[in-house]
């Protein structure tokens, strides 16, 4: 009878563990998922700051498979994409179109504000 004894209580022992390390691995991997989202934030930012918009697109992206209904990452996103459309209008000089897209990048809420400057500084160089 004791050795039956001694067996559950080392299956649940074990179970005990096995349950703890499992729990512990994945709020490791939920931090681990949290910090790939604000190094692509970050990183995406810092692309936006030296011009380097379809790098940005690529961080803001990444966001966003970390976090795909964050609504950050999308409007920081959109907003770059916003700015990079305006800049290939310019180009082709499809001036109206490239209005109507910066209007609608300014537009974007819970957005990046140096992206709304961006944004902003495109348009008021068409008008001038």
């Amino acid at each position: 009878m004791k050795k039956i004894w001694k067996c559950i209580g080392l299956v649940s022992l074990l179970g005990l563990t096995m349950i703890v390390l499992v729990s512990c691995g994945s709020k490791k991997i939920i931090s681990t998922s949290d910090s790939d989202y604000s190094s692509s934030i970050s990183k995406g930012l810092d692309a936006v700051a030296e011009d380097k918009f379809n790098k940005a697109l690529t961080y803001f992206d990444n966001a966003l498979t970390q976090k795909p209904k964050d609504k950050k990452a999308q409007a920081y996103r959109d907003q770059t994409q916003a700015y990079v459309d305006t800049q290939s209008q310019l180009k082709a000089g499809e001036v109206k179109k490239a209005v109507e897209t910066v209007t609608t990048g300014v537009k974007v809420t819970n957005g990046a504000k140096s992206l709304d400057d961006k944004l902003s500084g495109l348009g008021e160089n068409r008008k001038g």
